[in-house]
């Protein structure tokens, strides 16, 4: 954000930055006389601004080998708007005669900004800011965030990058006091993007389709909305997630919402596959609903001892272990089941009664280690 500020006759172009004063006069007013310390910074209306002035650097990067700095020095720490960078690389000696700028290794990032506002880069290669002390970054055109990228930076708060398709994995993991993430136009999250990003309370991510393994794992977020995604994967060990709505799901992946323990129930009606430990461990999950899903993977919804309202009628293939541990379920009715696995029912001590097709297959441990069922009822159909 630009503005224009007048003193004495002089108007001149400042950019607001929320940072430490570099100069201000006695008055608190701009310095505008040509005497005395050069004017950095302007107060307007009580908010500090900051000059348009900026490097012109196109390229800012690390070099893996040895420290290397070229056109223009070391990148000022104070300088947080680089209106001419469109990559940022890690090592790549094709760039070594185009201006690119050595940021340094530094694990406390002293030489690197605390806000990096890249209004025109469309790339972020791996490796490039990791375990370094930002706390705000704005990318408006990124179209790429390469793996680790990120990683590390604990002390980062905040992430806008509207336009990035795609992020790699790692990137933002373990970036523990991120609180809030805007990725409307993301497509696609690689694995473990932001896991342990335990301060994660929100995301943005409406048009994002493919969601890998862990990419959210132990994060804070809250609640989900999905619109578009089909293969929903990534939120275990999320211990805050209370909803998830998953309007347009058809495979819930591997330990997807595994260890959710504040989920209190799913209602996705194009799910047709619940994949291995998909649910496993949601100890607050209450009730399911998957209408149509057709098969239903060793553990997906073992563990559950709050679950007692199961709408799965169309699973035809139910593995090992499915429900074990869902000590409410009292009643289950699966009416196109081919056969019953083993440990499907293992520890569902008030399970009554299960309702199958005739022709089902029932395995002899299916309910408990003595390969008997007591008190249970078995209706065919």
């Amino acid at each position: 954000m630009a503005i224009q500020i007048s003193s004495g006759g002089v108007s001149k172009t400042y950019r607001y930055y929320p940072r430490d004063a570099f100069y201000v006069d006695a008055s608190g007013n701009v310095n505008t006389s040509g005497q005395g310390q050069q004017v950095r910074e302007a107060y307007f209306n009580g908010v500090k601004y900051y000059p348009e002035a900026a490097p012109t650097f196109k390229y800012i990067g690390k070099y893996v080998d040895t420290p290397r700095v070229y056109t223009g020095g070391y990148l000022n720490p104070k300088d947080t708007y680089y209106p001419n960078v469109t990559r940022c690389v890690y090592s790549e000696d094709s760039l070594s005669a185009q201006n690119m700028q050595y940021m340094g290794s530094h694990e406390d990032g002293s030489l690197l900004p605390k806000e990096l506002d890249l209004p025109i880069c469309t790339r972020i290669d791996s490796d490039v800011f990791m375990l370094n002390a930002l706390e705000s970054i704005d990318i408006p055109l990124c179209t790429y965030i390469g793996e680790y990228a990120f990683r590390g930076c604990t002390s980062l708060k905040s992430v806008n990058a509207p336009i990035v398709p795609l992020i790699y994995g790692y990137a933002f993991m373990n970036c523990t006091s991120l609180k809030s993430v805007n990725i409307p136009q993301c497509v696609e999250l690689k694995e473990l993007v932001f896991r342990g990003c335990s301060a994660l309370e929100s995301i943005d991510i409406p048009l994002c389709a493919t969601i890998g393994a862990r990419a959210l794992s132990g994060t804070g977020l809250k609640s989900i909305s999905l619109p578009v995604c089909e293969y929903v994967n990534g939120f275990d060990s999320c211990l805050s997630l209370e909803s998830a709505d998953l309007p347009s799901c058809t495979t819930i992946g591997t330990d997807a919402f595994n260890g959710c323990t504040a989920l209190t129930n799913i209602d996705a009606p194009y799910v047709n596959l619940l994949r291995d430990g998909a649910f496993s461990g949601c100890t607050a999950l209450t009730s399911v609903n998957f209408p149509i899903c057709y098969e239903i993977q060793s553990y997906a919804l073992a563990y559950c001892p709050a679950l007692t309202d199961v709408h799965v009628e169309g699973a035809a293939i139910v593995g090992k272990g499915a429900f074990r541990g869902d000590k409410n379920l009292s009643n289950i009715y699966l009416p196109c089941c081919t056969g019953i696995d083993e440990y499907t029912f293992w520890e569902c001590t008030n399970l009554a009664s299960l309702t199958i097709p005739h022709g089902c297959g029932v395995d002899r441990y299916a309910f408990n280690q003595w390969g008997t069922r007591p008190g249970i009822t078995i209706n065919y159909i």
